[in-house]
């Protein structure tokens, strides 16, 4: 509207550039202006709302990822002889032996009861990703 409003001013005064309103012509552009800074206002809003929300989403879909993996393989009752790497100590937790590394060395070795037992390294990341469970983006 703001945009079309100069225009019409502009073409109304062709002619003879001196009668143009500059007051009228400098109100619109202001007002043009404000309309096209809260538009890309509202599209950053919006964008980063998408984001946020995909990378919800995305997350809860590898965390349900994990959990039916984990629950495949207890449900198959199968020895796994693989060598799953594991990032929720959750998706492991019942893997017959488990190895700890910190920073490319072995830090502790043994099933799940046992490194919790141990109180170490990997009981401390048990606890905080326990901790962790619940939280949710908003």
């Amino acid at each position: 509207m703001a945009v079309y409003k100069i225009v019409e001013e502009l073409l109304r005064n062709a002619q003879s550039p001196a009668g143009i309103d500059r007051e009228l012509v400098v109100y619109w552009g202001v007002v043009a202006f404000l309309a096209l800074v809260g538009a890309l206002l509202a599209l950053y809003v919006g964008l980063m709302c998408s984001h946020v929300a995909a990378f919800q989403i995305f997350c809860q879909l590898r965390v349900r990822l994990a959990e039916h993996v984990a629950a495949g393989d207890q449900r198959a009752g199968q020895k796994q002889n693989g060598h799953p790497v594991a990032h929720r100590l959750k998706t492991s937790q019942n893997a017959d032996k488990i190895i700890v590394l910190d920073q490319g060395r072995l830090a502790e070795e043994g099933t799940h009861s046992e490194l919790v037992a141990r109180a170490g390294l990997y009981a401390n990341l048990w606890s905080l990703q326990q901790e962790a469970e619940g939280w949710r983006v908003k």
